[in-house]
């Protein structure tokens, strides 16, 4: 079976994590959300400098991996703070206001 293979991207360290395996990206993309949110997780203390990307494909009955050309971009942590200041504050979802949430993000 042939399955997606999806790897987080640092922008600070410019080096793409260990990848991963998942059934598509939209639980590729459950699974970024999840430590996200999760506090023991690293990638929540720096959450816009991190995006997830499929890279390729895992073929695990030949054991053998394909490669995108490029890596496409599935979801990022700027995203999920974008969706949750929107969720917290559904009237106030101005670039301006996820801009601070952003920049407070140290």
């Amino acid at each position: 079976m042939k399955r997606p293979m999806f790897a987080i991207y640092d922008v600070k360290a410019a080096v793409f994590a260990n990848p991963f395996t998942a059934v598509n990206d939209k639980v590729a993309a459950r699974m970024f959300r999840d430590a996200a949110f999760d506090q023991g997780q690293e990638i929540s203390r720096n959450l816009r400098d991190y995006t997830l990307y499929q890279i390729g494909l895992y073929d695990d009955s030949r054991g053998t991996i394909l490669s995108e050309s490029q890596p496409v971009e599935i979801l990022s942590g700027f995203d999920l703070i974008s969706e949750q200041v929107a969720m917290e504050n559904p009237d106030d979802r101005t670039e301006e206001n996820i801009t601070k949430v952003v920049s407070n993000d140290d």
